[in-house]
């Protein structure tokens, strides 16, 4: 006879989540033997099932199996990779509290775990709390990924906090992670909603005509050395480099071939 786990990983990979789910039902009262494979497509399907009452019954049962005499269920209880699971399940299960809770039990965290609670927080309207997580992950000596850069980036445009977010922008620069198409698109997606850049530094309000040849990004990256140079400056456009570079980019203020050209290339940049 198939083993729960082998059963469990079979409905998984073949799409049956829910299914895959009920099986865990038909399980011993007394936690059977899961392996860590199966715990993790359990919490995956809840994920995309976006089911937290499902979650929380899968994260019992790894509970209560971790709690058995099990050497096994000790291990899984600790597990790194697998607690990242839960707290990405509860992040997309609308339930970020219950995302800290497992975070802070973490014998051990790794880029992924930050990175996993900072979204948790602002897929959900906590954006101050995550980007208190965001300085805490520094302070703990954890480099940013490129996926704690973009949710702290995100968490900035959600606040309107446009010192923090350039800032950040900053931050990326001196990273391994500035060129990374998730930060960047959630630059480009915070200078266009704050407005920082008259509707962003992407189309100026159908002010800014592009040059052939060059996308929508490439304005950010020339105001990048700007950035290291004064990050404090809250106004780009208080700094004689910047207003430079605006008014060579501006061609035909409000015309529509400057809003069609501006908007064509603010769409393509965000396909990337």
């Amino acid at each position: 006879m198939q083993n729960p786990s082998g059963i469990i990983l079979q409905l998984y990979h073949a799409g049956q989540l829910a299914a895959a789910l009920r099986a865990i039902e038909s399980l011993p009262s007394s936690p059977a033997p899961l392996t860590g494979a199966t715990y993790a497509a359990l919490v995956a399907a809840c994920s995309r099932l976006r089911s937290l009452h499902q979650g929380r019954r899968v994260h019992r049962h790894l509970v209560a199996f971790s709690s058995s005499s099990s050497c096994q269920g000790a291990q899984l209880a600790s597990n790194t990779v697998l607690n990242n699971h839960l707290i990405t399940m509860y992040g997309w299960c609308a339930a970020p509290d219950s995302a800290r809770q497992v975070f802070d039990e973490m014998p051990s965290k790794n880029p992924v775990s930050w990175a996993a609670v900072i979204a948790a927080h602002v897929q959900n309207g906590r954006a101050g709390d995550a980007l208190g997580l965001f300085s805490s992950m520094l302070r703990s000596g954890t480099a940013a990924d490129q996926f704690a850069l973009g949710s702290a980036v995100r968490a900035c445009t959600e606040l309107g906090d446009v010192g923090t977010g350039r800032q950040l922008h900053a931050h990326v620069i001196k990273s391994e992670s500035g060129g990374d198409l998730i930060v960047q698109n959630a630059l480009v997606t915070m200078y266009s909603k704050t407005g920082l850049v008259d509707e962003g530094c992407l189309n100026g309000g159908g002010q800014i005509k592009l040059v052939k040849g060059q996308s929508a990004k490439d304005l950010i990256q020339l105001l990048e050395g700007v950035y290291m140079q004064d990050v404090s400056i809250y106004d780009p456009f208080k700094n004689p480099i910047v207003k430079r570079l605006y008014n060579e980019w501006l061609g035909q203020p409000g015309s529509e071939n400057a809003k069609r050209i501006g908007n064509l290339e603010y769409t393509k940049s965000l396909e990337y």
